[in-house]
Formats: structure tokens, C-alpha cells, sequence
């Protein structure tokens, strides 16, 4: 039976790099503060690199910030740059240089194939070069090692999911659409084959209604604004986007930048403090969750008390 696989992978898709400098340079253009300040973005793709130039530190500052927005939205992981030091350069200009991380440095990759070795599944895990490749006879297996690498942020082990219908009323057992039929149910069917607790197609406007997402830990929306609709009515200002399966961890206010009231003490800083409290939450969740896996107590086999002999109690007569 031929083994089947999956790669774990760090690469920048340079072609949403491009679309974000491309949206970054539209809004410098706009931007009144960043007039006249001689502000670009190079992409040097063979290179892998971006370079930032402006007139001073404040203002390479702020063309960062609209970099990094861009990057987020076009879901380019800020984990995988580094910025270099900012340098003087011509025309009385400064400019900074960024890297973009096209793979999984070393390090990483054998804390990776650590923790799978010690997930005690049977599957083999090596490093190819900048990627760490999974490998096993069985494919349910390997879902159990996404799952495990992807767990332990929330610190619940088997997390219960709802999964949203596409259509209205969850597609009405197929005269209002077929993709419940088709594609969701068979793969709500396929994950509880693998031990998971997922339920669904709901249909949405009842599920939120209803408020029958309090019965679970997650919700799976199958499109942006059927899921950050009610998310956001629910979260009143107090909502935080957090993106799973990095390997650092990543939150933001679940709102935009507010150019229009930048400056005029408006801002509402809830979801931001929020953000942060997550992030720290999560962080201290991993931290646990591999502390608690430290060392675990072996299990006493039935090979070894098998000739255990009971102990014998004499009554003294």
C-alpha cells in the first residue's frame, strides 16, 4: 500500500506580495502626511526581499504600517519577514530592507519532527530541506497530526465545530442548492470518522438566531461575511481575528485602521486590548500544552502484572 503525505510548508506567495504592494503604493499616494516624501516600495523577487525608502524614519515608519496592513489582507504571514536596519541613502533619503522567509529555517524543522515523534502516531516525519514532510500508510493518521499541530492554541482537545450551510436554509435537503448535499455533508461524515465532534450544515440566520452557537467552541462560516456579520454584532467592539497554524502567533482588532479619526481621540482601543490579551492567552496555552506532554506517565502493560500475585490476607483465628 503506497504511503500518502503531506509537507509542512513556509513559503511567501510572492504573487500576493506583488497585490499588496501594489494596494500599499495606491494609499501612499492618497496619504497627505506622506506627501512629497519621495516614498516607495521595491519588490526584488529573485532576491526575495522588499526594499522601503522615504525621507525620514518617521515617515518609512508609517510606509511600513501600510505595508504590513496589505500584507495581512492578502494573507501574507508577517512571520516570514525580517526587517534589516534602517540606512541613510541618496537624495537625503532612507530606505530599509526586508526578507522574505522562503522556508522553514532548521531549527524549526526538527522542533516540528519532535513534536510528532513524541505525538507517538505512526508516521514518519523527515526534514527535506526547508520543509518537513509527513508520511504514513493511513491516511485518517494523518489528519490526526493536523489536528494535533493545529490544537493546542485554545487548550481544548477536541474542540465541537459547527459547520454552516452555503445556501439558504442549509440548501433545503437540495431544492435550494446542492453543495450541502454534495461537498459538505460527505465532509462533515469524513470528520467524524476521525474522532471529531463536527455537526452541521446549520442553516445560518436560524443558527445565529437561535443563538445556538453557544453550544460550541468554533463555527465554521463558508464565506467572510456570513461568518463576520454576527461575529461582529456579537463581539460589540471586543472581537479579535486570529490566524491558526503559524508557528508564532497572530491577532489583530477585528476592525480596520480608522484613517478618518486618526488623531482626534475617538478611537475605541477594546478590540486592540482584546487582541493583546489573546495573544498572550494563546501563547501561555501553547506554553502548557507542552509542558503537560513532558515525560508522560508510561502505561503499565498487561505483559507486565500478568504473574502479579495477589496479596494474601490470613485471618487469625
Amino acid at each position: 500500500m503506497p504511503d500518502n503525505s503531506f509537507d509542512i510548508v513556509s513559503k511567501i506567495d510572492l504573487a500576493e506580495v506583488t497585490n499588496a504592494i501594489q494596494q500599499a503604493d495606491k494609499e501612499i499616494l492618497t496619504r497627505f502626511d506622506l506627501k512629497g516624501s519621495h516614498s516607495q516600495i521595491t519588490l526584488m523577487e529573485k532576491d526575495h526581499k522588499i526594499i522601503l525608502a522615504s525621507s525620514d524614519e518617521f515617515k518609512l515608519k508609517a510606509v511600513t504600517e501600510i505595508l504590513q496592513a496589505k500584507l495581512v489582507k492578502r494573507n501574507v504571514p508577517l512571520k516570514g519577514l525580517t526587517f534589516g536596519k534602517i540606512e541613510d541613502a541618496a537624495g537625503s533619503t532612507v530606505r530599509q530592507e526586508i526578507s522574505l522567509q522562503q522556508g522553514i529555517p532548521i531549527e524549526k524543522c526538527r522542533e516540528i519532527v519532535k513534536q510528532i515523534k513524541d505525538s507517538k502516531k505512526k508516521v514518519q516525519a523527515s526534514i527535506q530541506g526547508d520543509l518537513v514532510r509527513v508520511t504514513s500508510k493511513d491516511r485518517d493518521t494523518l489528519q490526526d497530526i493536523i489536528a494535533f499541530l493545529r490544537k493546542q492554541d485554545f487548550g481544548i482537545d477536541k474542540p465541537k465545530i459547527a459547520v454552516l450551510g452555503l445556501n439558504p436554509h442549509a440548501g433545503d435537503e437540495g431544492l435550494i442548492g446542492r453543495e450541502e448535499e454534495e461537498i459538505i455533508k460527505p465532509a462533515v461524515k469524513d470528520a467524524k470518522q476521525r474522532n471529531m465532534l463536527v455537526v452541521g450544515p446549520f442553516s445560518a440566520d436560524a443558527f445565529f438566531a437561535r443563538a445556538q452557537y453557544e453550544k460550541f467552541d468554533a463555527v465554521l462560516a463558508m464565506y467572510h461575511d456570513q461568518g463576520l456579520i454576527p461575529f461582529k454584532s456579537l463581539s460589540i467592539g471586543e472581537g479579535v481575528n486570529f490566524t491558526a497554524g503559524l508557528s508564532g502567533v497572530r491577532t489583530s482588532p477585528d476592525h480596520g485602521t480608522a484613517f478618518d479619526i486618526a488623531g482626534k481621540n475617538q478611537a475605541d482601543e477594546g478590540s486592540f486590548r482584546a487582541a493583546i490579551f489573546t495573544a498572550v492567552d494563546i501563547f501561555n496555552s501553547r506554553k502548557a500544552y507542552e509542558e503537560n506532554r513532558k515525560n508522560p506517565l508510561k502505561k503499565v502493560s498487561a505483559a507486565i502484572v500478568a504473574n502479579a500475585v495477589d496479596e494474601k490476607i490470613v485471618e487469625e483465628g
